[in-house]
């Protein structure tokens, strides 16, 4: 919900909201073969997700007589999550049954903090911004398992990880020039920073965990990066217009702890995108950049899985990926009954970001040399009034890709980790007219390629698209209040890991497969505005 009102010439709104929050889990059986697909073991599972995100966050409007404006805002946010599975592991007689326990829970938080002031200068304009933000996201997990026999012990382990993450920018923007043709100006300098500390340990006899320093876990990461570009709008004749960037990005990024080094790189960049309007009703939309993407800085830091049963070696000769991408699009609009968009891109990708070998038993994030990732995308809306339901309205998008990087284990082309697949939904509301009612539904899927790890290959789905449902009343006491159902089509979620004998280019050791019935979720959304 948010507030907003007036003082003086001052605008402020206030805002309060917990838009990510849910509550949901499945149940299922596991079944674990060897590589000639005879049964191992058998497991049910059980998983239960709490997840809340509450927000409160708040701005400010100012405008002068002279022609100045001002902005600020200040936002804090909680994040809470927790995950819980618990299991019956059956192994093939004689063993006995074994209980299974996983918890992992994450409470951080964050405080962001922006101001922007924009006032006449010159022949133009000047606008001057800052932002800083702060996190701090403690992380822990344990496992359990204890056999089904009087006076078994139970056998665990842990992993707990503390970050403290913040980043300070400031902005400069000029924009001169005729309202089609105007220059823009900028530099911006940042400075980001990344600390990490991590322990494993094992479960003691009486509970509690022994804690020892994770190898590679404990790291230091900032970043110095300074950005600078102009911009130049065109117009070619009456009907086509142009817009140039150039630009370049210097950064110096350093880390202490295991490996530490420091590094330096300039990166050019810059796009070039074209509007052609070819009628009234239709436009061409076409641009070309080179990109320069942004490190996760965790990525520098080990980690570990328990859940999945995997770690993950620090990498500090991560570098950032280049990119060349070029993408068209098609705009056709039909005046009140809607519009349709179709497009294509396609990218040119060097330092690709992806899962590589460190040696012959570890893996961690790192750089592939090249990839090469295409697609094609469909969007449209349309406006249900024009054939006679008043109030109807349906929209749809779509995106379909397709990827290619070589792997460094088979030396053969696969899809790029975790890339995705495809993705479309189709959403249906009708505002009833005459009344504060409406009601629909939605039908949408997400599909990703596989992880390709040093000894697994991971691949989850659900087994049918995601459908929805909903009701809402706009002024229930001033508030809007939707209540929807989500699975009705009632999905289950398909998991596979294939493990193989040493790495993945020799035969599979034992697979892992797993059905999850989500079931029905309820959603209850309550929002207004004062």
């Amino acid at each position: 919900m948010s507030a907003s009102g007036r003082l003086g010439t001052t605008d402020f709104t206030l805002s309060l909201s917990n838009n990510d929050a849910s509550r949901r889990g499945g149940q299922g059986p596991e079944l674990v073969l060897d590589g000639n697909g005879q049964l191992l073991l058998s497991r049910w599972q059980r998983d239960v997700f709490f997840i809340d995100s509450p927000r409160l966050a708040g701005t400010i409007h100012r405008e002068s007589a002279a022609g100045s404006v001002f902005n600020a805002s200040l936002s804090a946010e909680r994040y809470d999550f927790r995950v819980a599975f618990d299991g019956i592991a059956t192994p093939l007689p004689p063993e006995p049954l074994v209980e299974e326990t996983f918890r992992q829970t994450d409470n951080s938080w964050n405080v962001e903090a922006g101001a922007d002031y924009e006032f006449p200068v010159g022949p133009g304009r000047l606008k001057l911004i800052g932002l800083q933000r702060y996190a701090h996201g403690p992380l822990m997990a344990t496992s359990r398992a204890r056999q089904s026999l009087l006076g078994a012990v139970a056998t665990g382990t842990l992993y707990e990880r503390t970050a403290r993450d913040g980043e300070s920018v400031l902005r400069a923007e000029f924009v001169w020039g005729e309202d089609e043709e105007k220059w823009q100006a900028a530099f911006e300098g940042a400075y980001n920073f990344l600390e990490v500390s991590s322990a494993v340990g094992t479960l003691r006899p009486d509970g509690s965990y022994s804690r020892t320093i994770l190898r590679g876990g404990n790291i230091f990461v900032d970043e110095w990066r300074s950005n600078i570009s102009l911009t130049r709008g065109w117009r070619l004749n009456e009907h086509v217009s142009l817009q140039t960037l150039i630009g370049a990005e210097f950064s110096e990024i350093r880390q202490t702890g295991a490996g530490g080094l420091s590094r330096q790189f300039w990166r050019p960049k810059g796009s070039a995108t074209l509007s052609w309007t070819m009628s009234p009703r239709l436009t061409f939309n076409a641009s070309l950049e080179r990109q320069v993407g942004q490190l996760d800085f965790l990525d520098f830091s080990a980690a570990v899985d328990l859940i999945n049963g995997v770690t993950n070696a620090g990498n500090t000769a991560l570098v950032p990926e280049q990119s060349w991408r070029f993408e068209g699009q098609l705009v056709r609009s039909f005046g009140s009954a809607g519009s349709v968009t179709l497009g294509g891109y396609g990218e040119a990708i060097s330092d690709i970001v992806d899962r590589i070998p460190v040696n012959a038993t570890e893996e961690s994030i790192g750089n592939l040399p090249t990839a090469r990732r295409w697609g094609m995308i469909a969007r449209g809306t349309l406006l249900l009034d024009t054939i006679g339901w008043r109030g109807g309205r349906i929209n749809a998008s779509s995106e379909f890709r397709d990827s290619r990087v070589r792997d460094p284990i088979t030396g053969t082309f696969r899809r790029i980790s975790q890339d995705l697949v495809r993705r479309w939904s189709v959403d249906i509301r009708h505002d009833i007219p005459g009344t504060d009612i409406a009601w629909g539904g939605s039908l949408s899927e997400e599909l990703k390629a596989r992880t390709f790890r040093l000894d697994q290959l991971f691949e989850t789905y659900l087994d049918q698209p995601i459908a929805t449902v909903f009701v809402e009343h706009k002024n229930v006491a001033g508030f809007t209040v939707r209540l929807g159902l989500r699975n009705v089509l009632n999905g289950e979620d398909y998991i596979r890991r294939d493990f193989y004998v040493d790495r993945r280019d020799g035969p599979i050791d034992f697979s892992e497969i797993q059905t999850r019935r989500i079931h029905l979720i309820g959603v209850l959304t309550i929002s207004g505005t004062f």
